[in-house]
């Protein structure tokens, strides 16, 4: 990892997911994504371009640096290829958990593009992504028979997909709702664990 992308890490963690605040005082979706998500994000190349993806987009909202707005493009353009890759050579969809593991993190990486394609105000693209997520759902037999990070993907389907064209119309130009999603606050605070 360069530079660059251990402080796009850095970011991540510590401003859409801490928010500045004390990991003793952390909301339970908050814990969740510590404990069930991050881990997994770390570990696979796809999802962490989708955290690289989401910092890029954050910084640059917040900056209107060139460098992220480069950085997002080069992110999800390493998605697009890692899904590519991915859904191409993964096993068909069965109730086994380590092939399932495979698709959850395929699942995961195309939530962080609809989570992009959101903070950007592109609803066509988040609709495309959210429609394939919902296909895959279909595929593995229904939301029921996602389980991956302990329920947590689950929650966090329901919580995107739920997030109608209304929500993505909301964005303003100037970018403060665009930066206030981004904190995952608004999305997920409360709709995960309540």
């Amino acid at each position: 990892m360069s530079n660059f992308e251990y402080s796009l890490v850095n970011h991540f963690i510590h401003d859409l997911i801490l928010l500045g605040m004390h990991p003793s005082n952390l909301k339970p979706y908050q814990h969740a994504l510590f404990r069930d998500w991050l881990p997994v994000a770390i570990g696979d190349p796809g999802m962490l371009m989708g955290m690289f993806l989401c910092a890029c987009r954050d910084l640059y909202l917040r900056t209107g640096l060139k460098e992220y707005y480069w950085g997002t493009l080069q992110y999800k353009g390493k998605c697009l290829r890692y899904l590519s890759g991915s859904i191409a050579t993964a096993p068909k969809m069965a109730q086994d958990r380590a092939e399932s593991n495979v698709w959850d993190v395929i699942i995961c990486t195309m939530l962080q593009l609809a989570s992009d394609d959101l903070a950007a105000g592109d609803s066509a693209a988040w609709k495309s992504h959210i429609d394939a997520v919902a296909h895959m759902v279909k595929l593995n037999g229904g939301l029921e028979n996602v389980r991956g990070m302990d329920g947590l993907l689950r929650r966090m389907i329901e919580v995107l997909a739920s997030k109608d064209c209304l929500q993505v119309r909301n964005i303003t130009s100037n970018g403060d709702n665009t930066a206030k999603l981004y904190t995952l606050d608004d999305i997920f605070g409360k709709c995960l664990f309540g």
